[in-house]
């Protein structure tokens, strides 16, 4: 059974300064994924990623902007530099 108290508990320790922010492949993430990990055990679920665990492994594209005219994309060894309006509009 799904309780409001357990929701509130679990929201409160996931969105905790603690977790820094839960950003990719941080001390937070990581810590983030072991509790929903542990949490997801003790309800009696089943892992289901490969080889059994629960964490399913993916390449992380970071995206960081410290121009607000451009916006650069890296992953691994590569890179792209993108100029505003020239190469990319985005708005949220």
């Amino acid at each position: 059974m799904i309780r409001t108290e357990g929701l509130r508990g679990d929201i409160r320790f996931l969105a905790s300064d603690l977790l820094e922010g839960r950003g990719p492949a941080t001390r937070g993430d990581q810590l983030a994924r072991a509790y929903i990990a542990a949490r997801f055990e003790g309800i009696g679920l089943e892992p289901g990623a490969p080889g059994g665990g629960w964490i399913q492994l993916l390449d992380i594209v970071g995206v960081r902007t410290h121009d607000p005219d451009t916006i650069r994309f890296r992953h691994g060894g590569d890179a792209l530099r993108l100029r505003f309006r020239e190469d990319f509009i985005a708005g949220s």
